[in-house]
C-alpha cells in the first residue's frame, strides 16, 4: 500500500495534483482498493496503476519534448568524448598489458576454487529452482489477475472519457446552434432598425417638403 504522497514522488507530480486527479468517480471506483489510516488514504497496486495510468499521456508528452534537448546534448558531447577516448587509449593499453600476467595468474588460482564451487551449488540451485516454481507460478497467477483487473479499469476510463467527451461534444453543437440563433435574431432586429430609421427619415422628409409647399404658396 502507498500514500498519494508517495505515487506522486514516483510519477514526479506534486503531491496536491494527485489528489486533483481523485475525483469522486474515480474514488468510488477505487473503494475496494483505498484504506485509510489516520487520516490519510492509502492504495493498492491495482489503484496505484490506475493513478498512474492518467499520467502517462502527460509524460509521453514530456519525452517527446525532451527528445531535441537531448540529441543536441548528445551532438555537443561527441567531439569532446572522442577526444577523451583517443586520450585513455594509451593508457588503458599499458594498464591492460600490465594486467594480463596477474589475471592470469588469479585465474589458475580461481579455477579449482570455482570447480568445487559449482559442484556443491549443484544440488542447492536444484533445490531452490523446485522451491521457486509454486512461488513463480502463483506470482504469474497474480500479475495475470492484476492485469485482468487493469484491463477493466482503464477500458471503463476511456469509455467514460468518451461520454464525457461525447457530453462535450452535444453541448458545443447546442451552444453553436444557439449562437447561430442569436445572430439571426441580431440580424432581423438590425434590419427592422434600419428600416423604422428609413420610415422616421421619410416622415420627416415629407412633412418639410409639405411644409415648404404649403409656404410658398402662401397658405401658412
Amino acid at each position: 500500500m502507498k500514500s498519494a504522497y508517495q505515487i506522486a514522488k514516483e510519477i514526479g507530480v506534486s503531491y496536491q495534483a494527485v489528489y486533483k486527479r481523485l475525483t469522486p468517480e474515480l474514488m468510488d471506483r477505487l473503494s475496494d482498493h483505498v484504506q485509510q489510516r489516520k487520516k490519510k488514504k492509502y492504495f493498492d497496486e491495482y489503484a496505484e496503476a490506475a493513478i498512474k495510468a492518467i499520467y502517462k499521456p502527460v509524460n509521453e508528452r514530456t519525452r517527446q519534448a525532451d527528445e531535441p534537448v537531448n540529441e543536441q546534448t548528445r551532438q555537443a558531447d561527441e567531439p569532446v568524448n572522442e577526444r577523451t577516448r583517443q586520450a585513455d587509449e594509451p593508457v588503458n593499453e599499458r594498464t591492460r598489458q600490465a594486467d594480463e600476467p596477474v589475471n592470469e595468474r588469479t585465474r589458475q588460482a580461481d579455477e579449482p576454487v570455482n570447480e568445487r564451487t559449482g559442484q556443491a551449488d549443484e544440488p542447492v540451485n536444484e533445490r531452490t529452482r523446485q522451491a521457486d516454481e509454486p512461488v513463480n507460478e502463483r506470482t504469474r497467477q497474480a500479475d495475470e489477475s492484476l492485469f485482468n483487473r487493469l484491463s477493466i479499469q482503464l477500458h471503463g476510463e476511456i469509455e467514460y472519457l468518451r461520454r464525457i467527451n461525447d457530453e462535450l461534444r452535444d453541448e458545443l453543437k447546442v451552444e453553436r446552434e444557439h449562437s447561430r440563433e442569436i445572430a439571426l435574431q441580431v440580424a432581423k432586429l438590425t434590419q427592422n432598425n434600419q428600416i423604422l430609421l428609413a420610415v422616421e427619415k421619410e416622415k420627416k422628409t415629407g412633412f418639410f417638403s409639405r411644409f415648404r409647399r404649403r409656404k410658398n404658396s402662401g397658405i401658412l
